[in-house]
C-alpha cells in the first residue's frame, strides 16, 4: 500500500494544507480499507445480477471490466453507508463528512460508467414488463419513503441547524446521541435519546421543518 510520505509527494497533495491533506488521507485509507475487505463472491453475485435482468449482448471485454468495476464501487458504497451510520450514531461528525465526500465520488464514478454502457437505457425484464426507466423511479420512490418512514432528523437546539440523521435498530432501547452543533459560531453540545425522537415524530425540538 503507499505510504503516508509518497501519497503526500503526489502531484495532487503538494501543495495542500497539513489539514487538508491529512482529511484526504483519511480517505484515502479508508476507501482502501473497504476495497480489500471485499468478497470476490459479491462481485460475482452482483454480476450474475446484471445478466439476468440486464440486456448485455455486445458487450466486449472492456465493457465486462467495467461493469465489474460498477459492480465493486456498488458494493463499496453500500460498505462505507455502514461505516457512515456508525459514525453517526456515535456522532462523529468528521467521519460522517469524509464517508459522504467518499460516497459521493464512487457515485459519479458509477454513473459515468452507467452513462458510458449505456445500461441505463437498456430494458430491465420484470415480471410485468417494465423497462429500466420505469422501473428506477419506482424503486427511488419507496426508497424514499422508507427512509422517511424512518430517518430521525436531529436539529442543534440552539441554533436549529440540521446536525445529522440516523435511525435506530431498536428504538425502544435507551439510546444516547452526544452531539456538538458543527456551525462554527455556536459550537452547542447536547444529548438525544431514541425515547424523545420517537416521542416528537422523529424530531427532537419543535417549529422546524419536515424534510
Amino acid at each position: 500500500m503507499t505510504t503516508k510520505k509518497q501519497y503526500r509527494n503526489l502531484v495532487q497533495n503538494k501543495d495542500l494544507s497539513d489539514e487538508e491533506f491529512e482529511e484526504r488521507w483519511e480517505a484515502f485509507v479508508l476507501k482502501k480499507q473497504v476495497e480489500a475487505a471485499i468478497d470476490d463472491s459479491r462481485v460475482d453475485e452482483i454480476m450474475r445480477q446484471f445478466e439476468d435482468e440486464y440486456d448485455l449482448t455486445g458487450m466486449n471485454i472492456n465493457d465486462k471490466l467495467a461493469l465489474e468495476q460498477i459492480a465493486r464501487n456498488s458494493i463499496e458504497i453500500e460498505e462505507l453507508q455502514k461505516i457512515q451510520t456508525q459514525a453517526r450514531l456515535e456522532g462523529s461528525l468528521m467521519q460522517v463528512g469524509t464517508v459522504s465526500r467518499i460516497i459521493k465520488d464512487l457515485s459519479s464514478v458509477v454513473s459515468s460508467l452507467q452513462n458510458d454502457l449505456d445500461i441505463s437505457r437498456r430494458s430491465r425484464q420484470t415480471n410485468r414488463g417494465e423497462t429500466l426507466d420505469e422501473y428506477l423511479p419506482e424503486m427511488q420512490k419507496k426508497a424514499r419513503a422508507f427512509l422517511e418512514e424512518r430517518l430521525a432528523y436531529i436539529y442543534c437546539p440552539e441554533c436549529s441547524m440540521l446536525v445529522c440523521n440516523t435511525w435506530f435498530t431498536d428504538w425502544y432501547s435507551h439510546n444516547e446521541l452526544h452531539l456538538t452543533c458543527p456551525r462554527s459560531e455556536c459550537q452547542h453540545q447536547f444529548t438525544v435519546t431514541s425515547k424523545e425522537l420517537i416521542n416528537n415524530r422523529n424530531k427532537n425540538i419543535d417549529g422546524v421543518l419536515e424534510v
